[in-house]
């Protein structure tokens, strides 16, 4: 699978929408930073603000050497299955059932996995049609991306089709973290789709799976957690990997008169 990248008419598109808003008088905020006097939502950040609009592929994870690892993280999904609330309840131990975002909120958190840490941009995207071509202008650079449909509506876990057809025009198979998660389990009486649905079609597709509730704060943290381990693993292979081969290109360039020694 090759590569898409987007055409500039969605970078246009961005900053029309943020003219209109202007007019409106909408002020605009830094990114992840809640409007609660005007509407209570998480507020769109500007092109060109933490890394947005990068080019596609996987951007590197370490700052510089020695310093804790760097991954991008989006969430995807329709609108109000929880994406918000997920984000808020991982970075702040926070929930609020009504949490609508405009565009894309941002958040950071170190992970502390014991062996290493690592640092997570999460970047949560509004769900609602109207922003969904913007959206693919902060999942381009992505590591990881959660996949959230709510377990109460059958039509959120049907739109996750579209958002991995998504992130298959942008990224190689298999070249970032991709995990399914089914939200709102709190809800269990008015389930629409059930636990093997959401298995069966991560497995189909080589995701990783896991259902959670971001009002009861279950499995919130396994969530990011196990994403987080994945990404370090990947990353511990890919230094394995290169380290081999700079110890067989050294090999390769040493003078031929030190490649053996001399027969007697």
């Amino acid at each position: 699978m090759h590569l898409a990248l987007r055409p500039a008419c969605l970078w246009r598109e961005a900053k029309f929408s943020q003219a209109r808003r202007r007019e409106k008088g909408d002020r605009e905020l830094p990114c992840g930073t809640q409007n609660a006097q005007q509407s209570g939502s998480l507020e769109v950040s500007r092109p060109g603000e933490h890394g947005m609009a990068q080019v596609a592929g996987a951007s590197c994870p370490r700052a510089a050497p020695g310093q804790p690892f760097v991954f991008k993280l989006v969430l995807l999904g329709s609108g109000s299955v929880g994406k918000s609330s997920l984000a808020l309840r991982y970075v702040k131990n926070d929930f609020r059932s009504t949490l609508p975002t405009v565009g894309c909120a941002f958040f950071t958190k170190v992970v502390d996995l014991g062996a290493a840490s690592l640092k997570l941009e999460i970047w949560d995207t509004a769900g609602q049609e109207k922003y969904h071509s913007v959206c693919h202008l902060y999942f381009r650079g992505a590591n990881a991306a959660l996949l959230v449909y709510d377990i109460t509506r059958k039509d959120s876990f049907d739109m996750v089709q579209q958002w991995l057809k998504d992130l298959e025009k942008e990224f190689h198979p298999g070249e970032i973290v991709v995990m399914l998660v089914g939200n709102k389990t709190d809800l269990g009486e008015e389930r629409e789709v059930t636990f093997e649905e959401g298995k069966e079609f991560a497995e189909s597709k080589r995701l990783l799976f896991m259902e959670t509730s971001a009002r009861l704060n279950h499995q919130v943290t396994e969530v990011f957690s196990a994403v987080a381990r994945e990404l370090l693993q990947r990353e511990e292979r890919k230094e394995g990997q290169t380290q081999r081969r700079d110890a067989r290109l050294a090999l390769n360039e040493r003078p031929a008169g030190q490649a053996k020694c001399c027969a007697r």
